[in-house]
């Protein structure tokens, strides 16, 4: 006579398989969290909350704006233009946050603090409104409007 093999019974088998589908499922979803934490984490969150400028001479504009990075991630003003009567000129950027600026200007993260230019707008007067546009390498694009003052 033989020796009686028995396998195991196919409901214990379901059980251990869906045990392991299961965890295996748990290890994958706490990596992906794990992941986009991380990701999310290093993000800036840049904001530009005021714009002033100021005429300083004929056709020369002398800019002023506020900006908060709230993330943990630096970010870069890659380009600022700002636009009067339909035409768009170049900004260039002098300080950031009392210090001189070197192009591309990096905005750290925790910063809080005016960012400094100028731009030569021809025709400009008190009471003219301009529209600055900062293209940031991470933030995208942000808009901003502000009557000109002497």
């Amino acid at each position: 006579m033989g020796i009686l093999r028995r396998g195991i019974s196919p409901i214990v088998a379901t059980v251990i398989l869906v045990a392991a589908a299961l965890v295996i499922a748990l290890a994958v979803v706490a990596y992906l969290v794990a992941l986009v934490g991380e990701l999310m984490a290093s993000q800036p969150q840049v904001s530009v909350t005021n714009f002033l400028a100021r005429i300083a001479g004929e056709n020369r504009v002398e800019l002023e704006v506020y900006m908060i990075n709230a993330g943990a991630g630096s970010d870069r003003i890659l380009l600022a233009t700002v636009t009067h009567g339909g035409d768009t000129y170049p900004v260039d950027i002098t300080h950031a946050g009392g210090s001189p600026a070197a192009t591309p200007v990096t905005i750290p993260a925790g910063f809080r603090g005016w960012v400094r230019g100028e731009a030569e707008v021809s025709g400009v007067s008190p009471g003219d409104v301009l529209v600055l546009r900062m293209h940031f390498e991470r933030s995208g694009t942000y808009v901003i409007r502000a009557v000109a003052t002497r």
